[in-house]
């Protein structure tokens, strides 16, 4: 059971890299308006990401208190 935590929180991390990489090293918004779109759905993309992973790390902790009986 841990370890599917573990993988989640494995990629959140490369997810979040990716994520830098395109603010970093892909197309700036003052190119086109193509390029502008790639900036905003990546951005859309990790938000989302962000609410899955804490909604995922929030039935972690759940379950683990759960067990524990506290």
């Amino acid at each position: 059971m841990h370890t599917i935590y573990g993988m989640g929180y494995g990629l959140f991390a490369f997810l979040i890299a990716v994520y830098i990489g395109i603010i970093e090293f892909g197309p700036s918004i003052e190119e086109s308006l193509s390029a502008l779109k790639v900036q905003v759905v990546s951005q859309k993309l990790i938000c989302l990401t962000f609410i899955f992973a804490v909604a995922f790390q929030t039935y972690g902790n759940e379950e683990a208190l759960g067990k524990r009986g506290l």
